[in-house]
């Protein structure tokens, strides 16, 4: 019989790894243990530490590489969610939708984007974390179900709330549950992992956002008004707004002036230039808005250019206010003038009134082009303003002596909307002479006669358009245009 003996090893922790020796003679076993040890003196372990603590940076980094890519792919789809509805948006006004998307900028794009679809990032987002605490391995068992099709249901519930029409209606719940039956089908074939249908959940709460804002987009036709000052003497331009760089605004305009044509893209410099952006809108609103925004732009300017009064006179008369045209340093919404003053200018058939308009007044106010503005509290109506031929004949019928203004080459047309609260003294002209000092012989005597109106809040019109004309004061036809 022969027997193998082993020198005892010197104690070790418990926890150490360890290596067993077994020699087996003649029946007779012995077994020996000692810590596990290479070549190297024990530096295995420290490799192998070394590789696991690897092991999870390289986890974390691939966690994190993945997170990023996902994060760029969601913008990346917000964005083209954002051009596509922009796309809706200026094809429905008859806008060259292709040409108008190239013009914006890809913050605008992503920021369209995700105002249709952050709300419903949000809701899926709880709904991700939901899961994930009531089925962290994405078996979709008991709650993780009733919360999927809760999240479809909302979202069918959302549809409702909107005034899509049927079609649309039917079809986005369709699209529901579809993306419903997908997340489901997803959760089942990825077993016990959970990411896979969080990533399905959020992939189809996108899909389902853009296809609901597109259509809403569509069915609305919004557009944002848009006004444009392009210098010192500028009568404006009105539109829709497209887009705007450090040189360029863009705006869509009517071929033709006619609204119910096809529209292109009018770009103007934006250096020297003054504009402002109504908010979204129906066409109608936008097109009511573009010119209450460019007449606030109007007065802006002239309360800027307007200088300050001259002191009065030597002999005590002051400066007289402009009947009918608009001194330079008249502002833009002047205080009404005193009753005696209004009443003297009227004939004896002058009426008051107040109230909403049952529908829109137009009217025409004559002035000096050289003057900073025309706005003032003294008008004549449109139909009055075509039968008016020369303009002497203007100036002889509207009473407008030279004390006024030396030059009537100019004038306004603007629009008080109806269902405007509206106060105002309409009445024949009365007669005005062309001197108007105490002591001081009358001169030409205007013999008026023209119907006029005189609004106490001028503000209250919208501007339409300014003309000129450069013939001669007996001209029949003086050739108004634009100036």
């Amino acid at each position: 019989m022969a027997r193998a003996d082993f020198e005892a090893a010197p104690p070790v922790p418990a926890s150490a790894p360890r290596k067993t020796l077994t020699v087996s003679a003649g029946g007779a076993t012995a077994s020996a243990e000692w810590p596990a040890c290479d070549e190297d003196g024990g530096k295995d372990k420290d490799a192998a530490g070394a590789g696991k603590g690897g092991d999870k940076i390289g986890a974390t980094v691939l966690k994190v590489a993945g997170a990023a890519a996902t994060g760029i792919t969601a913008t990346g789809f917000i964005v083209v969610v954002g051009a596509a509805l922009f796309w809706v948006r200026f094809a429905e006004v008859k806008l060259p939708a292709t040409q108008a998307v190239g013009l914006l900028a890809k913050n605008e794009l992503l920021v369209q984007g995700a105002q249709v679809t952050i709300v419903f990032l949000a809701i899926a987002l709880v709904a991700v974390l939901f899961l994930f605490f009531v089925d962290p391995e994405g078996k979709l068992a008991g709650l993780s179900r009733v919360a999927l099709i809760a999240l479809a249901g909302g979202g069918v519930f959302y549809v409702f709330t909107t005034q899509l029409g049927c079609g649309a209606v039917v079809g986005l719940s369709a699209l529901a549950a579809i993306l419903t039956v997908g997340c489901f089908f997803i959760g089942f074939r990825s077993g016990a992992k959970f990411w896979p249908l969080a990533l399905a959940v959020f992939v189809a709460t996108l899909v389902f956002s853009a296809a609901t804002g597109i259509l809403v987009v569509k069915q609305q036709k919004y557009v944002q008004a848009v006004a444009v000052l392009r210098g010192a003497n500028d009568s404006g331009l009105t539109g829709i707004y497209v887009s705007s760089s450090d040189k360029t605004i863009y705006i869509g305009r009517p071929i033709a002036g006619d609204p119910k044509t096809k529209r292109t893209i009018f770009d103007v410099p934006r250096e020297g230039a003054t504009f402002t952006v109504g908010p979204l809108e129906s066409l109608d609103q936008a097109a009511l808005h573009s010119q209450e925004m460019l007449w606030e732009l109007l007065a802006d300017r002239e309360r800027n250019q307007a200088p300050a009064p001259k002191p009065p006179a030597a002999d005590g008369g002051g400066a007289k206010d402009d009947k009918q045209g608009t001194a330079a340093a008249e502002p833009p919404s002047p205080a009404a003038e005193p009753v005696e003053v209004v009443a003297k200018a009227f004939g004896p058939d002058v009426t008051a009134y107040t109230g909403e308009l049952e529908r829109d007044l137009c009217l025409v106010r004559y002035g000096d082009a050289a003057a900073k503005g025309l706005l003032g509290h003294w008008w004549t109506s449109c139909e009055e303003a075509k039968k008016l031929g020369s303009v002497r004949e203007i100036r002889d019928q509207l009473a407008l002596p030279g004390r006024f203004q030396s030059s009537y080459d100019a004038r306004i047309e603007v629009r008080v909307p109806a269902e405007r609260e509206v106060t105002y003294l309409t009445g024949t002209t009365a007669a005005q002479c062309e001197h108007d000092s105490p002591g001081r012989p009358c001169g030409y005597r205007y013999p008026g006669g023209g119907l006029q109106y005189y609004l106490p809040r001028p503000n209250v019109v919208l501007f339409l358009k300014k003309e000129c004309t450069d013939a001669a004061p007996e001209a029949r036809d003086p050739q108004w245009a634009a100036c």
